[in-house]
């Protein structure tokens, strides 16, 4: 018996069992990488998003949705910048947008950009300190004409970098020094403005806790200079409730809505009473509304209506692969369905409307844009406005749809008493971690543990647990039980899963005879970005498997690398 295997227009054709070649090449998997991150919405209603593009080396790019159907979508970011900021190294939140003025960090120098869209001139805002000054997660602040952000330095100690909440003038056409805002805690997230009165929202959290375990929103008052003259804890300082609220929110009214997970374990949408100081839930459900904050920028939900007559929220939840609406009046919440199986941000664009990122088993990565009806109860509209593979339904034939699989011991989707299993139990029960071997693999866990960075300095003390417990977990300690063949790619610049990891493993494997590769990159850091990297690496592991196997062929155009203890 023979699979049939499509062949283009003349329909299925034969092939033997065993290896035969495929259209879906190194290549065409390398070239359709593209990813987008972060959303905001222009003065003209249109979304505005950060492109990466493998193809360009990497480079990251803001791009203007096209002004109509079939029209093409605007390269925001001129050549020779790239936005994308490396604040608590997995970066995030690397753009913000008023009307038609965009405020960006730029990769290279990471200093803050303003720049007009469709100008090709960017101005910088912040001194020339280089990349050991970081900017990320900012916002607009209306009322002293300026612009808010977390910034996190460097200089004086590059392991143990001082992140506070600083202000950054966007009316002088001179660079100026920052003015500092709130300091003092060991991580900050989420600075945002009231638009009706002159405060603003923040989260924070100290060592050795990650913001999922717990952390603080805080509200502060600015006096006539734009200082925090008094601050509210408004959740997670209770020493009896452990939470850790994220992502806030004001409304268009001066309304502050938040996420925490405080006695339920899940992180529900919640909202603040001023007067009484209360928090509450808007709707108790047990599924999470957020997600870890492993980038800045995540956005949930948003406020959908524009004359401050709706009282409706458009949000993703569970596992980020459900849409709902929650309605605060009633208190009722109600799916809308949409062909994305999972969906990570949304941002409201109008009345009705709102813009999601999502993908399902049949569509790639993709940004759509979702109108409701009158009543916001059902989706009227779904339209794809940029996709990271245009072309992937050529090869649709040769694709078998999986089933839709929950794996309920991942780090998030699942409520608090989940992602605490994990705790002191990493490598034993979290079933992701034979993957997170193969792609970010770890030798040694106690050196991984000296030269972390800040913001996972103390993440696997609670993952791990006791001493003992990171020899144990260490697979450069049983060297012994080694016993298949490895090839190892790595990034030199990565400063989450350092390259002496690799090197650790590289050498145990080489001088106990089995065979090994190792294939080391200039300019990646924690996952490739560049579209070379991609490609070659995709064909080293099934030119590795090939010879190692011997049981199948592969394109004669692949020239490949030498395995130490095979050539």
């Amino acid at each position: 018996m023979h699979p049939r295997i499509a062949s283009g227009a003349t329909g299925k054709s034969t092939a033997p069992y065993g290896s035969w070649e495929s259209p879906i090449s190194a290549a065409v998997v390398s070239a359709a990488g593209r990813t987008a991150e972060g959303f905001a919405i222009a003065g003209d209603g249109r979304l505005v998003w950060v492109e990466t593009r493998p193809e360009d080396g990497g480079r990251a790019v803001l791009v203007k949705e096209a002004a109509g159907p079939g029209g093409k979508a605007l390269d925001v970011t001129p050549q020779g910048f790239a936005v994308r900021s490396l604040a608590q190294e997995y970066g995030g939140g690397a753009f913000a947008v008023q009307g038609d003025t965009v405020v960006f960090s730029n990769y290279t120098d990471q200093r803050l950009y303003r720049q007009t869209i469709g100008d090709n001139s960017p101005l910088p805002l912040t001194p020339d300190y280089g990349p050991v000054v970081r900017y990320a997660d900012g916002v607009f602040d209306p009322h002293f004409h300026r612009f808010v952000t977390i910034m996190e330095d460097h200089r004086h100690n590059s392991s143990n970098p001082i992140t506070t909440i600083v202000a950054v003038g966007i009316s002088d056409p001179d660079v100026k020094e920052y003015t500092m805002l709130v300091s003092g805690n060991d991580f900050y997230a989420f600075p945002r403005i009231d638009p009706t009165k002159k405060r603003m929202a923040w989260i924070e959290w100290s060592n050795p806790n990650m913001s999922w375990d717990k952390s603080q929103l805080w509200v502060g008052y600015f006096n006539e200079k734009g200082e925090i003259k008094e601050k509210i804890c408004v959740a997670g300082g209770d020493p009896t409730i452990v939470e850790s609220p994220t992502e806030p929110k004001w409304s268009s009214k001066g309304e502050l809505f938040f996420i925490t997970d405080r006695r339920s374990g899940f992180w529900n949408i919640y909202k603040w009473d001023e007067h009484s100081r209360a928090v509450t839930p808007l709707h108790s459900l047990d599924a999470e509304f957020s997600k870890p904050m492993w980038i800045f920028g995540v956005s949930s939900y948003g406020f959908l209506g524009i004359d401050d007559t709706s009282h409706k929220i458009v949000c993703s939840y569970r596992m980020e692969s459900h849409v709902g609406v929650l309605d605060q009046d009633s208190e009722s919440f109600l799916k809308i369905d949409i062909p994305f199986s999972s969906v990570t941000n949304i941002v409201v664009s109008g009345d009705r409307s709102f813009y999601i990122e999502g993908a399902s088993a049949t569509l790639p990565v993709s940004i759509a844009k979702v109108t409701l009806d009158e009543k916001r109860t059902m989706a009227t509209d779904f339209s794809i406005v940029w996709s990271s593979s245009e072309d992937v339904a050529q090869y649709e034939s040769y694709f078998s749809l999986p089933e839709f699989v929950e794996f309920p011991n991942v780090i998030n989707g699942y409520g608090r008493e989940f992602r605490e299993r994990l705790l002191a139990q990493w490598g034993v029960v979290d079933v992701n971690d034979c993957c997170s071997c193969a792609a970010f693999l770890i030798a040694d866990l106690a050196s991984l543990r000296a030269g972390m960075h800040k913001f996972e300095a103390y993440y696997i003390d609670n993952l791990v647990g006791n001493k003992q417990a990171y020899f144990e977990r260490s697979p450069i300690n049983f060297v012994e039980n080694f016993s298949c063949p490895v090839i190892l790619f790595q990034g030199l610049e990565d400063t989450v899963v350092s390259p002496d990891q690799a090197t650790k493993i590289y050498k145990a494997i080489k001088d106990k005879g089995l065979p090994v590769a190792l294939v080391e990159y200039e300019g990646e850091q924690h996952g490739f970005r560049k579209a070379e990297n991609i490609k070659f690496t995709l064909e080293q592991e099934m030119v590795f498997l090939a010879r190692l196997v011997g049981e199948f062929k592969v394109p004669d155009d692949i020239t490949p690398i030498k395995i130490e203890n095979f050539d």
